[in-house]
């Protein structure tokens, strides 16, 4: 096997790995190059790709290395994935080595940060015996909109319009919708376990909100003409793909009148009305309030992301 940068040639190979890995997110090649064009366009961010080529130029797996806008300094991600017929043979031990050299290169000082399945255990214990352990276990949950029986919350979104909040959705946002939507993450960003320790800065969550072709649907809550509370739907891009509900974020002064789940019944409704199958979502297990929306709404739970770290 070979090391070696990543390469243009080298997409349609590194989605294949990844849909592998994370089979319930698939992405497809023009998804993956839209992603890297994002983090190129952010000035704070920092990272490269890898891969292992097979001497008859199969790729056998791949690795990143990087330092994302939110992440304190100091800290940086790792990633490294193998084709399951290629496993044993040293393969991710060289890459993740490879992976971490550059992030000690380019900065790394704190800690190294890596994400996975929950159950994929074999990784787990893989990871563990090459130094990190368990930093945060998320929750995802999925709910199926075949059988979604939205009957059991009429009125609701009615009930907080007429508490005098306006409820809409948008597709492509304002210049003062975008700065009221960061000004609520913002704010709550910082509730969130999953926190990497840093306010993303506007102009870097503008130009990752902004940039790509994503199709999504955004729900906006407003004390006119402040935005109190937002959530975004990200709409498949793959065949059999579902939605993914990537924000839901309340003023705490706001919250405790059901505007989280008047936020996501409307993203559920345009998701309905666009013949969507179903949507995911992920929670910090310690995020009782919006477990409980989510419960409330029909998810079903399944093994979520972890992350686990190194420290330097």
């Amino acid at each position: 096997m070979t090391i070696r940068p990543f390469a243009s040639d080298d997409y349609a190979a590194v989605v294949t790995l990844r849909n592998a890995a994370n089979p319930r997110r698939p992405v497809s090649v023009a998804m993956l190059q839209e992603m890297d064009a994002v983090e190129n366009a952010v000035p704070s961010a920092m990272w490269t790709r890898l891969v292992a080529e097979h001497p008859a130029g199969v790729v056998a797996g791949y690795a990143e290395s990087g330092h994302f806008a939110g992440m304190t300094e100091g800290r940086f991600s790792v990633y490294a994935t193998v084709r399951r017929d290629c496993r044993g043979r040293g393969i991710g031990s060289r890459l993740l080595e490879e992976a971490e050299r550059w992030a000690l290169v380019h900065g790394a000082r704190e800690e190294l940060t890596a994400r996975m399945r929950s159950d994929d255990l074999e990784s787990f214990a893989w990871a563990g015996r090459r130094g990190y352990v368990l930093d945060l276990d998320r929750m995802e949950a999925v709910l199926d909109l075949a059988s979604w029986d939205a009957t059991r919350f009429v009125g609701h979104v009615d009930s907080v319009r007429a508490s005098g909040l306006l409820l809409t959705t948008t597709e492509q946002p304002s210049e003062a919708d975008l700065q009221g939507m960061y000004a609520v993450e913002a704010a709550t960003a910082p509730d969130i376990p999953d926190f990497e320790g840093q306010v993303t800065t506007w102009a870097e969550w503008s130009v990752e909100f902004l940039q790509g072709n994503a199709p999504r649907v955004i729900a906006l809550a407003m004390d006119v003409p402040r935005i109190v509370g937002w959530s975004v739907l990200s709409l498949p891009r793959v065949r059999g793909a579902g939605g993914h509900t990537n924000f839901t974020g309340v003023l705490r002064e706001y919250r405790g009148r059901g505007l989280a789940l008047a936020l996501k019944l409307l993203t559920i409704e345009s998701a309905l009305t666009l013949g969507v199958p179903f949507l995911t979502t992920t929670n910090d297990p310690e995020n009782r309030a919006m477990l409980a929306v989510n419960a409330k709404l029909g998810y079903c739970n399944l093994p979520g992301p972890r992350r686990i770290k190194k420290a330097l």
